[in-house]
């Protein structure tokens, strides 16, 4: 099917097939065979696929800082901070890695002693990977800590990536 793309829109439940060497349709205008245009500037999205990609879009939310990149490795049970708190600013996890070296149950929790974020359960040796994601895995409110818990004495390790903002 060279020259052919199909695709199934999903909020009507069909499936469409569009020609890569035609201009594509587009049902807001109803004239037939007129560009589907994505801005403005007029250019259509065969167009706009075949460029190269030259950044990420901006999510909703701008935030202060990139992405920072934390580890921690413990052999204790209890809190653990992997992240400190920053005034009027959240910690939002994109990314993490957690290993344990035996069977636990581990919690990434909002400031000391505070509420659940995530709770992962090591029936054994293992790792859990939260793979990176723009909407985050976790996050802490303003002023509190990023803590990690651990119900037992074993190392546990983990890797994020994380953003700090207002």
């Amino acid at each position: 099917m060279s020259g052919v793309v199909r695709f199934k829109d999903v909020n009507r439940g069909v499936d469409k097939q569009v020609s890569t060497t035609d201009r594509l349709p587009t049902e807001s205008t109803g004239a037939s065979g007129a560009a589907l245009m994505l801005d403005d500037t007029g250019q259509d999205i065969l167009s706009e696929l075949q460029a190269a990609a030259t950044s990420i879009p901006h999510f909703a939310l701008d935030t202060t800082s990139d992405l920072t990149y934390a580890f921690s490795s413990s052999s204790s049970s209890g809190e653990v901070t992997l992240v400190s708190a920053t005034a009027s600013q959240t910690t939002r996890v994109h990314r993490m890695v957690i290993t344990a070296a035996a069977a636990t149950v581990i919690e990434l929790r909002d400031g000391a002693s505070g509420s659940a974020l995530w709770t992962v359960e090591f029936p054994a040796a293992g790792a859990y990977v939260f793979d990176f994601d723009p909407r985050p895995w976790a996050k802490t409110t303003a002023n509190t800590a990023l803590i990690r818990n651990s119900t037992v004495a074993t190392k546990v390790t983990v890797a994020l990536w994380y953003v700090k903002s207002a």
